[in-house]
């Protein structure tokens, strides 16, 4: 599935108008902002409600710059799943979650090439 990116300005236009076109800083804020993304998908694999809580509190920035309307709903509904996580609709859900992250963070990856950890 793919993200419903706001259509109406690209990624890049988005963090061009955030970092005010400076490439040191648009390489550092997509830099922090995978680093934000990743710790909602650990945080996510843990499947424990107040982790998750607290990661995607910490990741509202980044998924506002990105204007992501899908995963401003997956991050809601899988708050509310993680509340029993024995339920098969959790899993699923996290498995769409798992997929759009991925997909985020290689379109953020396309943006500012970033050397990834081995």
């Amino acid at each position: 599935m793919k993200p419903n990116l706001n259509p109406e300005r690209s990624l890049s236009a988005k963090l061009e108008s955030y970092t005010d076109n400076d490439p040191v800083f648009k390489k550092e804020l997509i830099s922090l902002m995978i680093s934000n993304l990743r710790e909602l998908q650990s945080a996510a694999q843990q499947a424990k409600g107040v982790v998750f809580e607290k990661a995607a509190h910490k990741t509202k920035s980044t998924i506002t710059i990105i204007d992501d309307d899908e995963m401003n709903r997956l991050i809601h509904d899988l708050r509310n799943l993680l509340k029993t996580p024995k339920d098969i609709r959790a899993r699923k859900k996290a498995e769409e979650f798992f997929q759009h992250i991925e997909f985020l963070i290689k379109c953020l990856e396309d943006e500012a090439p970033i050397q990834k950890a081995s």
